[in-house]
């Protein structure tokens, strides 16, 4: 019996009484007096307790916040919706610091002067509902600075594990300095009517985020340029100031946490190399170089990545008016009775898998990337253009995770036994990001049993303890180096 596991009055352990139990297994009989002195402590230490954590986190941050969140005017609440937010800040002179909280219902990309800064928040509910924390000196300039970010949320074509209560953006100056950043009615919003979700065309259980629509005839490309007036861009409305986690009469049902993670890792990796090429010849130096996709054409180009990644795919393409681009991902392929078989196997198998998918405007060197992480092996690039020819001009991958750093290793006399740690490491890293999860692909789900074993994966072979749920101290299971 642990604690915390509830006991039936009189029976279980007596911790407050170190004499032996009765034969009858009753803890030894308490004085009612004690038991009424007992109560009386435990509920003023309750009280205590729970005084002293709503002042810390009233007061773990300066006071009040000012900011507030905001939105676009008759944006919907809980349905998918895409909002574009910017704001001019005057800088008269550079300081050393200007550090902002930044958080999202139910994600943002965030940029300081067309450089991108930031993404998040990092999941969690509502009554601990994260903000990311930047100091974006290095990115301003003396005079005028804009701010953007790009806040979506994909309603009930969101994965099973995004919580969310309406979509939201907030922005807070940490100091007197950088307030005039604050959101409020001065931020501009427009809703990006050029991006949409797709759900999943899949057989099984599917719970991760959803493929991707960019029409790029109808997305705002310069929305972060505040020099272009062009667009729906009007005044942002207020949803009530930002309010940590116990404050008390908070005006909305954000109770806002410092994110306790690193920010994930982000690194340019190989994007693969061509499996298979039909409709067109097979282009030579792609994904590095490009290839043109003539006029009233299909093409598909196969990419075997050799192993299982996660993160995010950048094409760029030019022209190609009409066409239509889509990029599928799969763990394996399958035959035509729906099997994977050997994964190394390419002849006599397909792809299905989830699909992000782009209608380019024309335009040169347009370049695609979903707003979510993708999990691939396989990825195929498909492309069918109208009356334009369509110039694919690269892939760029990125791979993104939990900054895990290993440390440990492992030695054997068997070689045939390094592989195995290198995929179990592999694998441990590919679950892990913002939260710990069962597969990257399926679900991303969080499940207690699975989660226990990666944590004392993570603490053996990293050293970190900073995604686990409840993390213990390390400073008795590590030396310090």
């Amino acid at each position: 019996m642990e604690l915390g596991e509830h006991v039936p009055a009189g029976y279980g352990h007596c911790p407050m009484f170190p004499r032996p139990r009765s034969r009858s297994g009753l803890c030894p009989s308490v004085s009612v007096r004690r038991r009424r002195s007992l109560s009386l402590a435990l509920i003023f230490v309750m009280a205590t307790a729970s005084t002293a954590f709503a002042q810390t986190g009233a007061d773990s941050h300066s006071s009040v916040w000012s900011a507030q969140w905001i939105t676009a005017p008759g944006a919907p609440e809980r349905d998918e919706v895409v909002l574009h937010f910017r704001k001019i800040v005057e800088i008269p002179r550079l300081g050393e610091h200007f550090v902002v909280d930044v958080s999202a219902d139910s994600q943002f990309l965030f940029f300081v002067n067309g450089q991108r800064v930031g993404n998040g928040p990092s999941r969690g509910d509502l009554a601990h509902w994260r903000y990311e924390t930047y100091d974006i000196a290095p990115f301003l300039r003396q005079g005028k600075n804009v701010l953007a970010a790009t806040v979506w949320n994909f309603g009930t074509h969101a994965a099973i594990a995004q919580m969310s209560e309406r979509v939201g953006f907030l922005l807070h100056g940490n100091g007197d300095s950088e307030r005039q950043a604050d959101t409020n009615s001065s931020w501009q919003v427009e809703r990006d009517m050029g991006i949409e979700s797709l759900r999943a065309q899949m057989k099984g259980y599917y719970a991760a985020e959803p493929g991707e629509r960019i029409d790029g005839t109808r997305f705002d490309w310069s929305w972060r340029d505040f020099s272009n007036r062009q667009g729906s861009w009007k005044n942002a409305v207020s949803l009530g100031r930002g309010s940590l986690r116990g404050e008390r009469d908070s005006p909305n049902n954000w109770q806002l946490v410092p994110n306790p993670l690193p920010a994930m890792e982000m690194k340019s990796s190989p994007a693969g190399a061509i499996a298979r090429v039909t409709g067109i010849r097979m282009p030579s130096g792609f994904p590095n170089t490009g290839f043109t996709v003539p006029a009233h054409s299909t093409a598909h180009i196969l990419l075997d990545n050799s192993q299982l990644t996660t993160g995010y795919p950048a094409l760029t393409v030019s022209g190609g008016l009409g066409s239509t681009v889509r990029l599928v991902y799969a763990e394996a392929l399958i035959d035509d009775n729906g099997r994977k078989g050997n994964r190394n196997q390419v002849e006599g198998k397909n792809i299905v898998g989830l699909v992000d998918e782009f209608l380019p405007d024309g335009s040169p060197s347009r370049e695609f990337t979903p707003l979510s992480w993708r999990t691939w092996r396989f990825l195929q690039l498909d492309v069918q253009t109208t009356n334009q020819p369509l110039r694919v001009e690269r892939l760029r991958t990125f791979f993104t995770a939990f900054p895990f750093v290993e440390r440990a290793y492992f030695d054997s006399d068997d070689p045939s036994l390094e592989p195995i740690w290198e995929i179990g490491w592999r694998t441990a890293r590919l679950d892990a990001h913002d939260t710990y999860m069962d597969t990257p692909y399926w679900e991303r789900l969080q499940y207690v049993g699975d989660t226990r074993i990666q944590a004392l994966i993570s603490y053996t072979v990293a050293r970190d303890d900073r995604l686990a749920p409840f993390r213990p101290s390390m400073t008795h299971a590590f030396p310090t180096d």
